[in-house]
């Protein structure tokens, strides 16, 4: 009974998000969650407006593919199938699908916190406008339900509402403590009557201990909308996580020592200053067709572990040697001697003065007879600029995928050196040979590449390749790919040159931390491919096995749906801010 009581529970949430994306209608003004919720929330997901979201999702170019004909079958299948999971819980609770999706009307949210004295636990809003038959009958047909199990119905009169409680066994043993309330066309539903008790303190918004008088989240959420933007976004989300870790450990007296002394070197690690993260999503907003922004809200001055995350900001953008035939590039600039420092600081804390060092010492003579040095003859070569490409270069074979990671070098005679040291240790399994002028290591990748496409794109006689060109340490996992680098054809057009690229780099701050570029159809194409052959539970486990997307119309039908998409990374005041986005495509 616990689990089907679990199950109805999660369906009904579940179904009440999708609502929000496929039902129509309109919801008037009211006070938002987050001023309804305690100050300290340590995770929140809020639609600010199911019907809002719903008109903005179908006005961008993936709600515009899903209503395509093309796709009437697989959405049909998905219905059914949709359906048919619905059984049980449309015989408990005597609410069909189509009814539950009607429901939300307004702000669906739901937050994780701790009522002072109590055990985590989860509180939801659903914002239920004209549709109080439908709740009314949905919750009295699951309270018969519940009290045939066992469960004791009572009610308490709290701040002029009435709460509707649900006990049966104990919580801490799996028990169920389901509390609701209905007020002001809300539905608040809650684990344990303490959880709504807390939202009904603050009903007005007008408290002065609430979710958005958190510095920390106020902060977050200004952020990510957009200073200035015209738009507001219809998803919000926040988690604390190491809050989160904390609850639960202290929630549980069992908790080994051992994890307890974890947490207790939280400071010590410098993982305290990471106070949150989140962000905000929007659909088809007025300059782009999809965008999200998030925040990792570290506090300054950072220190310990947190120092390794240094990306100072500077002008990036892909260099001559990558083509336009790249279907994904990302450039990154990290701090690497900063990131050795902290390292180093830590564990010379820990082990006394030089450790670190000693350490590097020791795994040289121990593996490489004292030959390569991991510090002097690896990471001090390193500027900590990072290219990262891939490319599709065969259209008949979609799951073929070739990948590059290169490591600007400060002096390419000395990376060769290493490079060479590596390949004369016994047992290398590699072999040498002179291309155009440079030497490729070349090794092979055996099982791995009959494993994943990643990996040298298919076949057990696929290659990886090592070479050090235009100031670059490279690993290619199909050595391919590194040849045509080391070509550099000049008739081919550049990735910086191309006109796609430059759509989306125009939206880049002059100065960045991390970019990246998506030409999303491409990258879709072997995903895609594996749908419509039957390998939706190799990708996805067993979640959508009864789903058949052989069904799905062939790529070219909605390739016209899938813009290139950018992303890029800047430091903040506070940690450093990430803004992803698709472009709108013109017809």
């Amino acid at each position: 009974m616990k689990r089907l009581v679990h199950i109805t529970l999660s369906f009904a949430v579940c179904c009440s998000v999708i609502a929000g994306v496929f039902q129509s209608g309109h919801a008037a003004e009211k006070i938002p969650s987050a001023r309804r919720l305690p100050s300290r929330a340590y995770g929140y997901l809020s639609i600010r407006d199911a019907q809002e979201l719903k008109q903005k999702f179908s006005a961008s170019l993936f709600g515009q593919l899903l209503n395509q004909p093309e796709l009437a079958d697989v959405k049909e299948n998905i219905y059914t199938v949709l359906k048919e999971n619905a059984g049980e819980f449309e015989e408990r609770t005597g609410i069909t699908l189509e009814e539950l999706l009607s429901i939300p009307q307004g702000e669906l949210a739901v937050a994780l916190i701790k009522p002072p004295g109590k055990a985590l636990a989860p509180v939801a809003f659903v914002d239920y406008g004209d549709k109080g038959d439908i709740v009314e009958k949905l919750f009295g047909n699951l309270g018969e339900y519940l009290q045939d199990q066992g469960a004791e119905r009572s009610t308490e009169e709290f701040a002029e509402s009435e709460i509707v409680i649900y006990k049966e066994g104990e919580a801490e043993s799996g028990g169920i403590n389901l509390a609701y309330c209905r007020k002001d066309q809300t539905l608040v539903v809650g684990y344990g009557v303490d959880t709504v008790k807390a939202v009904l303190t603050r009903w007005d918004g007008e408290h002065d201990n609430t979710l958005l008088s958190n510095d920390v989240f106020s902060y977050l959420v200004k952020k990510c909308n957009g200073e200035g933007s015209s738009d507001s976004a219809q998803i919000t989300w926040y988690l604390d996580p190491l809050g989160l870790v904390q609850a639960g450990l202290s929630a549980n007296a069992r908790t080994a020592p051992q994890l307890q002394m974890v947490v207790g070197m939280f400071p010590v690690l410098g993982l305290d200053k990471l106070k949150a993260i989140g962000g905000t999503v929007e659909f088809a907003n007025s300059e782009f067709d999809t965008l999200s922004r998030f925040l990792v809200y570290i506090e300054q001055p950072t220190s310990g572990l947190m120092n390794v995350f240094k990306f100072p900001a500077g002008a990036q953008s892909p260099p001559s040697w990558v083509s336009n035939s790249a279907s994904s590039f990302s450039s990154v600039n990290w701090d690497i001697e900063k990131a050795y420092q902290s390292v180093a600081t830590l564990i010379n804390t820990f082990q006394g003065a030089g450790a670190l060092e000693r350490l590097l010492d020791e795994s040289s003579d121990r593996l490489f007879s004292g030959d390569l040095h991991l510090k002097t003859d690896f990471l001090d070569l390193l500027t900590g600029k990072i290219v990262m490409l891939s490319d599709q270069p065969d259209e008949e074979d979609l799951e073929k995928t070739r990948s590059l990671f290169a490591l600007e070098v400060k002096n390419a005679g000395d990376a060769e050196a290493t490079l060479s040291k590596i390949a004369s240790i016994d047992g290398f399994p590699g072999e040498t040979r002179d291309f155009r002028g440079h030497t490729i290591y070349e090794l092979p990748l055996g099982g791995l590449a009959a494993l994943n496409p990643q990996f040298g794109g298919g076949g057990e006689d696929a290659k990886m390749g090592l070479a050090v060109v235009h100031d670059h340490l490279m690993i290619a996992m199909d050595v391919t790919l590194l040849e045509q680098v080391i070509r550099n054809d000049p008739d081919a057009q550049k990735l910086a040159d191309s006109d796609t690229f430059k759509e989306i780099a125009k939206h880049f701050p002059q100065k960045t931390s991390v970019i990246s570029y998506n030409k999303d159809e491409a990258e879709l194409k072997s995903v895609y491919q594996m749908l419509r052959q039957g390998n939706a539970e190799f990708l996805f486990g067993g979640a959508l096995r009864d789903i058949d997307f052989s069904l799905l119309p062939k790529l070219e039908t909605i390739s016209r749906f899938l813009p290139p998409s950018g992303s890029y990374m800047i430091p903040d005041e506070r940690g450093f801010f990430v803004q992803s986005f698709t472009a709108k495509k013109a017809e």
